[in-house]
């Protein structure tokens, strides 16, 4: 039995048109996908990119230099410095060096640009040293030794140093056990042992 409704052709015509735009609507998904996952692979293939230079320089707003990342031009280590809003130098930072011993080190910078800290990572001698503003130390902190001093020259020493007798002129170091302390001239007043 057929059934013949009326304006049976005009559904036809209304299915093949909603075939049609259903087709498109998946043709438009796809290539919206593939294009999605293309700029996803592209965006991907970037972030893997290396930059190459011989000297990187960040600038403020201002255009002053604030931090520079360079090879030192004597030895080749890497070095990256950190400057104030007036191009003093508030910390350095610097990588390995011209000899196997030589490891990287820190320098921090008091507000007129004075190195007030070092530490260096040397293989022979790693260190710690801090300065008062006039440049001389006022700690020092090594393999075997802790060392003090005041602003008047006076100073203990903990560990390993080298003393000498000013009678004879002979030197002898101190053992790591040792304690010496310093009057302002440099002269013993107390040690043990």
């Amino acid at each position: 039995m057929n059934l013949k409704l009326d304006g049976g052709n005009d559904m036809h015509a209304r299915i093949l048109k909603l075939e049609r735009q259903n087709h498109r609507i998946k043709q438009i998904g796809v290539t919206a996908l593939i294009v999605i996952g293309s700029l996803l692979v592209m965006g991907e293939a970037r972030s893997r990119k290396s930059v190459e230079a011989n000297e990187f320089v960040l600038l403020d707003n201002g255009g002053n230099v604030r931090a520079n990342l360079a090879l030192n031009k004597k030895f080749g280590n890497p070095e990256m410095h950190f400057f104030d809003e007036k191009g003093k130098t508030m910390l350095s930072l610097a990588g390995g060096g011209p000899s196997d011993n030589w490891g990287g080190s820190m320098i921090l910078f008091d507000g007129q640009g004075r190195d007030r800290a070092i530490f260096q990572a040397n293989l022979d001698k790693p260190s710690l040293t801090m300065s008062n503003s006039k440049g001389d130390i006022q700690a020092g902190l090594g393999p075997g030794f802790l060392d003090v001093s005041d602003g008047e020259g006076f100073q203990a020493a903990l560990g390993t140093m080298g003393l000498e007798t000013p009678s004879t002129g002979e030197t002898r170091r101190t053992s790591a056990a040792s304690l010496v302390l310093l009057d302002k001239d440099k002269k013993v007043i107390w040690k043990a042992p």
